[in-house]
């Protein structure tokens, strides 16, 4: 099986691209399968609630090849990219994107993750310092 398969809008064939026009807001996450070690990434079309495109594995590269499939006319016109804090997805998006820093929104779930550890880190030195 390829590393990425391309679904777009609702052909199921591998490799195939409708051409109904690129999301202007997309999700990017990944889902583990058979008992977690292994990973799909998918792309949402947020805005009609369908997959875009799945790649089986959470690589950059995978990103990178949805990209590609897009020109850089599809590419400005992306709005938003809705993902949590994963590197490789954040780098993916940097590097095609135009002023992706500006369009990249973390999801809620990982935000408040990353608050709450914060916020749990600074607690454990708060009652280290007063004991």
């Amino acid at each position: 099986m390829e590393a990425g398969m391309e679904y777009h809008g609702k052909s199921s064939e591998e490799g195939k691209r409708q051409k109904e026009g690129p999301p202007s807001i997309i999700g990017i996450d990944e889902k583990s399968y058979r008992k977690g070690y292994k990973y799909i990434t998918l792309v949402y079309d947020m805005e009609k609630s369908g997959v875009d495109y799945i790649a089986y594995d959470r690589k950059k590269k995978s990103l990178d090849e949805y990209y590609n499939t897009l020109t850089e006319e599809d590419l400005s016109r992306i709005n938003a990219v809705s993902m949590d804090m994963w590197d490789p997805f954040m780098s993916s998006t940097m590097k095609h994107v135009p002023n992706a820093d500006s369009k990249i929104v973390f999801d809620r779930f990982h935000v408040i993750k990353h608050v709450n550890g914060a916020v749990d880190t600074v607690r454990k030195e708060e009652n280290r310092t007063m004991a």
